[in-house]
C-alpha cells in the first residue's frame, strides 16, 4: 500500500513507524534495480524486522553522512521521513540523510 496519497511536506515518520521502533535493520540502495530499501525492527533488543519501506523506480540518490559524532556500536535509527516536493523524498537517520528522486510512492509492508 502507498505510504500516503498526498505528497505534502509532512513528516511521515509516525505513519511508517506505527507499532514499530525507529531502529534500522536494513538500509540499502540497489543502483542496478533502482530500488531503495528501509527496514526497521520491533525493538533494539530482539531486532526482528517488522516494517519495510520499498522505494522503486528511484531516479536519483544522494546520501550525506551527518557530521555529528556517533557511536559505531549503536544501531542507526530513523529521525524523520518527509516529501521535499512532488518527486523528492528525504529520510533522515542518526547517521545520514538520504534524498531520493522518485517516480512512484514508496510501498510500506509489515514483515511477518
Amino acid at each position: 500500500m502507498p505510504l500516503l496519497g498526498s505528497r505534502e511536506m509532512t513528516d511521515l515518520t509516525s505513519k511508517f513507524l506505527e507499532g514499530c521502533s525507529p531502529y534500522i535493520s536494513a538500509l540499502n540502495y540497489d543502483v542496478n534495480n533502482r530500488r531503495f530499501l528501509l527496514e526497521c525492527v520491533d525493538n533494539p533488543v530482539e531486532r526482528r524486522p517488522l516494517k519495510r519501506a520499498l522505494f522503486s523506480n528511484v531516479l536519483s540518490y544522494v546520501e550525506e553522512i551527518r557530521s555529528d559524532p556517533y557511536d559505531d556500536d549503536c544501531m542507526d535509527s530513523v529521525i524523520g521521513m518527509h516529501w521535499i516536493d512532488k518527486n523528492r523524498f528525504c529520510l533522515t537517520t542518526e547517521k545520514r540523510e538520504v534524498i531520493l528522486g522518485l517516480e512512484d510512492d514508496p510501498i510500506i509492508e509489515t514483515v511477518i
